[in-house]
């Protein structure tokens, strides 16, 4: 893996980010069963009501599920894209060191000397920017599959809403 410090303070950053926005998410989700609790527990409407108050709760779960899917994948993926820059901005930095030390060098002489020492575009950049972008290319699925849990979770909150109907009527508490 990476131990180069500028890609560690990357990563740093893209935690921080994300755990901003994970816990905007989770206070603006908190806020939002507070809401339906009080309305739930003060005596608020009839059974059917009451229904309803649990669908939306299931719904405002399914929508917090979705956001800090998207949320930590986005960072993920900034955080990777930044990897990709800071790297290739090494082998950049490096390119230069090597102009400054083998002034009287032409420059693929400059890449043949540091190559000699190990210090190589793949050595350097490229090898570090195919992991990443295998990583990233990772993302969708991981989306994809999340959108498939939240639809799953969706689908089968909209079934006991209807079960809670159906019985509702059946008991006479609609």
């Amino acid at each position: 893996m990476i131990d180069n410090l500028q890609n560690k303070e990357t990563i740093d950053q893209a935690k921080r980010k994300f755990i901003k926005d994970y816990h905007s998410t989770s206070r603006h989700l908190h806020s939002e069963i507070a809401k339906l609790n009080s309305l739930m527990t003060g005596g608020y409407g009839t059974s059917s009501q009451r229904i309803k108050l649990d669908a939306v709760l299931s719904y405002e779960l399914a929508d917090a599920i979705r956001d800090h899917t998207e949320e930590g994948t986005t960072a993920i993926k900034r955080a990777y894209q930044a990897g990709i820059n800071k790297q290739n901005q090494t082998w950049v930095d490096t390119q230069r060191a090597g102009q400054h030390v083998g002034v009287h060098l032409s420059m693929s002489e400059i890449i043949s000397a540091l190559a000699a020492g190990g210090a190589t575009e793949e050595s350097i950049a490229d090898k570090y920017v195919r992991h990443f972008e295998d990583k990233i290319c990772t993302l969708p699925k991981t989306n994809e599959a999340f959108k498939e849990t939240r639809s799953t979770f969706k689908k089968r909150a909209r079934g006991k809403v209807e079960q809670d109907y159906e019985l509702a009527v059946k008991f006479g508490i609609s």
